[in-house]
């Protein structure tokens, strides 16, 4: 007799692996913590276009962001642009946010002191987004 196992166990042992993949997956790991950790990445990237927008159109750009939401303005001539109005998932919120505007050289216009933006949940906190008062560098997650 030949030993080993039939198609029909071997099926079934990967059926019931794949059921308990499935269970212990979600629990395993945290999908808000990496969510808010993108979300952090794009609020970052979305700083830096803010930054762009203002050296390229040479108008101050302003960037607020407040409890579940952030937004990218300027204004050409008298027409007001808002070039991004974004709200967050998975129950994310600045827990310290505000106002930010930089200027034509995309340096933070009023600030002698570098300000930062921090996203949370119910899970987690997000590493700090930061802006540099001096060069308008930002620095984050």
């Amino acid at each position: 007799m030949v030993a080993g196992f039939t198609m029909v166990e071997v099926i079934i042992v990967v059926v019931l692996l794949g059921i308990l993949a499935a269970v212990l997956m979600p629990k395993a790991v945290n999908p808000d913590a990496i969510t808010l950790k993108v979300q952090a990445r794009n609020f970052a990237s979305d700083l830096q276009r803010a930054q762009l927008l203002a050296i390229t159109t040479g108008v101050p750009v302003t960037v607020q962001a407040i409890g579940n939401r952030y937004s990218v303005q300027y204004t050409l001539g008298t027409t007001p642009v808002t070039a991004v109005d974004v709200t967050l998932d998975s129950h994310a919120s600045f827990s310290t946010g505000g106002t930010l505007v930089f200027n034509s050289l995309g340096q933070p216009a009023a600030a002698s002191t570098s300000q930062s933006f921090q996203l949370s949940n119910t899970a987690a906190i997000s590493p700090a987004v930061a802006v540099l008062s001096t060069s308008g560098r930002i620095t984050g997650p």
